[in-house]
Parts: structure tokens; sequence; C-alpha cells
């Protein structure tokens, strides 16, 4: 299976608002990682992810989410 990423800033809530469909694995970390990385290179926020449909994540798709967290909290 893939991962599909929806994606949307949010001017509102002033974050991204993120959807995650599919499978987050060693396959798919890759392009999520690099998705989430030109995100916040367009607009430094906070993210909101929503996993609700993610029927599967691995270990290396938390690290890329845990990556993600490091980024942002050091950039407050």
């Amino acid at each position: 299976m893939s991962l599909k990423i929806v994606k949307e800033f949010s001017k509102a809530e002033k974050s991204w608002n993120v959807e995650l469909i599919g499978e987050l694995d060693i396959l798919t970390s890759v392009d999520f990682k690099k998705s989430l990385n030109d995100m916040l290179d367009e607009m430094e926020s906070n993210i909101k992810l929503n996993c609700e449909n993610l029927f599967y994540i691995d270990s290396t798709g938390l690290g890329v989410i845990i990556g993600l967290l490091n980024r942002v909290k050091s950039n407050n």
C-alpha cells in the first residue's frame, strides 16, 4: 500500500493540517519527511496530524514524526 498526504495551511489556526491515508513505513517515510520539511520551509508553524485513516505505521514513520516534533519545538 502507499501513503497519501493531504495538507493545507489554516490561516485562522495558523497551523498546517495534515491527513495521512494509508501506510507510513520504511518505503513511504522518505516522501513523508520531504513533504513535511517542504511545508515547514514554506511556512514555519504548528502541524496537526490526522491519523484516523493511517492503517499502519512502523518505527521509521514514528522516527519521522519525532524528528518533526524536534524541529517544530526548536523553533518555538
